[in-house]
């Protein structure tokens, strides 16, 4: 397998059929991740990485196939609409792979509300809701249950630079982010988490709901992959509706 320029990788879409995770596009073009192939003069398997998602398309019953799928480290989500693929990953990965449902929700901008995200927006008391700094990304970053949703830029900086990130304080805490996971030429994919600690209070409404204004500010798309029906409510609660549902394959 190899990397693909990003002059080529940005005509790939076509090898990901019915995929919308923006997360993907990001790659394509040159945003995040990597992009690779058999043979970039005629490609018959492709691979697009972003973070812990991993992308597959062309032939699953290629001679890499089996190995690009076991290159997948544990905590991986792959992903396929086709068929085939998924039944290929469970064959290859066996009693390691684990179906996990993810919802896709519309992203039409135009149906976000400023004046009930501005609301959705208020904390409980001691709490604080500002943009994050480029040291507050970077503590980001070495947090474990943050660092996933941040680290797709190079750096910090990148991040500051490129996205944003929509942090809830309690005092010196971070306690909750909502932030850009990647961009893309339109906008963005969301990211959201929240401390373990501080889950529960509404935290991770207010940080959305602030980085869908940022976003609205800034005349992005914002779109929103949710990983399970707690995250789809999220989303519908600051005006995204659902848009259907997809299985991807979770390695254990």
């Amino acid at each position: 397998m190899v990397s693909l320029q990003t002059s080529i990788a940005r005509r790939c879409a076509p090898w990901f059929p019915g995929i919308r995770d923006t997360a993907l596009l990001s790659v394509l073009q040159g945003y995040a991740g990597s992009v690779q192939a058999d043979d970039p003069e005629n490609i018959r398997l492709i691979v697009a990485r972003c973070g812990n998602f991993f992308y597959f398309g062309g032939d699953p019953a290629h001679p890499q196939a089996a190995s690009c799928i076991r290159a997948a480290e544990a905590g991986s989500c792959l992903v396929s609409l086709e068929p085939a693929w998924r039944a290929r990953f469970y064959e290859v990965l066996g009693p390691r792979a684990e179906g996990r449902t993810r919802y896709r929700v519309k992203g039409e901008m135009a149906a976000l509300d400023r004046a009930h995200l501005r609301a959705l927006c208020a904390l409980p008391e001691g709490f604080s809701l500002a943009c994050a700094e480029e040291a507050d990304v970077q503590a980001l970053r070495e947090m474990e249950w943050s660092a996933h949703f941040v680290e797709q830029f190079a750096s910090a900086r990148d991040l500051v630079e490129q996205g944003f990130a929509q942090i809830v304080r309690r005092g010196a805490d971070i306690a909750c982010v909502g932030c850009t996971f990647t961009v893309y030429d339109e906008g963005m994919e969301l990211g959201i988490a929240t401390h373990p600690a501080y889950r529960g209070l509404g935290l991770a409404t207010a940080a959305a709901a602030r980085a869908a204004l940022e976003a609205l500010d800034r005349g992005w798309k914002l779109n929103w992959d949710a990983a399970n029906p707690i995250s789809l409510r999220l989303a519908c609660k600051i005006g995204f509706e659902p848009d259907g549902e997809y299985e991807a394959v979770l390695v254990k």
